[in-house]
């Protein structure tokens, strides 16, 4: 398979490029070797700030702690272990919580899949504390979102947002953050039937309780576009899809289901960034080095490279110039079909609630916004100039 360069590691800053030779070197005696020339005139406050951004501090401490003494300042080490340390609890805390709540959906037979979160960080890394995670992601049937709900509002959470694919819930005293999903994503097409990936499904040997979720191949399926859809800003994400690989997917299965969904370019881009940043191995097939080597895996993969240098995310608000128009460039080219796109384009002419507060116009006259929104859009981006 021949080499197709996405990116130039030069145009990363060296805090950066250490960070990425730690994550993908392979054993510890070719590590050290390699990691040598890099340990002069590193800014390792930015090395740590880099490390907790990118969510691989566990991953990172894992790779430096046993280093001959003297070669990573000490502080940076305790730094690193205490956040560490930290996320072990935080992890164990998930964990029993994760089957509190699915002992409650069991009872009411309530029938619901994790998607990330403490089984993600057992499955992949063989370890809760070698995966960070912040919240507890549980798809359900939307028949089912009323009653599931209920049983989260009895054990004290509390709705704060509702998105185009989930309800995100709080619980205040415990600090965990919960998000019942009735879709795998927002808006990027059709996707597996929750049916489907229950007959697939896996359980975790993590609990006691038997919590399930997703089948590895589907697994890959719900992260690729899951990664995509945030510009891999986090080079976790990378970093699953680089364990998924190791660990071994079925591509006769996954190469149609890809075409199947339109998941073809997200995918190509997942394995171009994957090989490129972490040399995620993978088997010599032509049709995955076809999914590598389509033009529109290439450009997505080069338009992420700006997310992962710039630690930034896609579709935010309050954005200069030219980076509002390549986030937007960016979302459009990974909607998979015409239909999409131009719903994506429509979305972009409905009135919102920035043109209300600067022009407000009696009811009676809110179709105006149609007409006004593009003249309103470049107001408020010329007084924020």
């Amino acid at each position: 398979m021949t080499e197709i360069n996405i990116f130039n590691p030069q145009n990363f800053s060296r805090e950066l490029q250490l960070l990425l030779i730690c994550m993908k070197a392979e054993s510890e005696q070719s590590f050290e070797n390699i990691l040598q020339p890099w340990l002069e005139d590193v800014d390792w406050g930015l090395f740590l700030n880099l490390a907790k951004h990118h969510r691989v501090y566990p991953l990172i401490y894992m790779k430096l702690k046993n280093l001959k003494e003297g070669s990573i300042p000490l502080d940076v080490i305790q730094v690193l272990s205490q956040e560490y340390r930290k996320n072990t609890f935080q992890m164990l805390h998930l964990t029993g919580e994760m089957e509190n709540i699915f002992r409650h959906l069991g009872e009411l037979d309530i029938q619901a899949l994790m998607l990330k979160g403490p089984v993600l960080a057992m499955d992949l890394y063989g370890d809760l504390s070698h995966r960070t995670s912040k919240d507890l992601d549980i798809l359900v049937q939307q028949r089912d979102l009323k009653r599931t709900e209920e049983i989260i509002l009895k054990l004290g959470y509390e709705k704060v947002a509702v998105g185009d694919h989930h309800f995100c819930y709080f619980h205040f005293k415990k600090a965990i953050n919960i998000e019942i999903h009735w879709r795998l994503h927002p808006d990027l097409g059709i996707e597996p039937s929750f049916d489907y990936l229950w007959e697939r499904r896996r359980i975790t040997p993590l609990t006691s309780y038997p919590i399930c979720f997703l089948g590895r191949d589907d697994l890959f399926l719900y992260l690729v576009p899951h990664g995509a859809r945030h510009g891999w800003f986090r080079l976790r994400w990378l970093v699953d899809i680089d364990r998924l690989v190791r660990k071994g997917l079925n591509w006769g299965y996954l190469i149609p289901q890809l075409l199947k969904f339109q998941y073809q370019h997200i995918a190509g881009q997942a394995l171009l960034l994957a090989q490129q940043i972490l040399n995620t191995p993978f088997p010599m097939d032509i049709q995955i080095d076809s999914l590598i080597r389509g033009e529109k895996s290439y450009k997505l993969a080069h338009l992420a490279v700006f997310y992962i240098r710039e630690i930034k995310e896609p579709e935010r608000s309050n954005l200069p110039w030219n980076e509002y128009f390549h986030d937007k460039y960016y979302y459009f080219s990974l909607l998979p079909n015409l239909r999409l796109k131009m719903s994506y384009i429509i979305r972009h002419f409905k009135p919102q609630k920035s043109d209300r507060e600067t022009m407000p116009l009696p009811k009676s006259m809110a179709m105006l916004y149609v007409i006004l929104r593009p003249g309103l859009w470049m107001w408020r981006k010329i007084n924020r100039v």
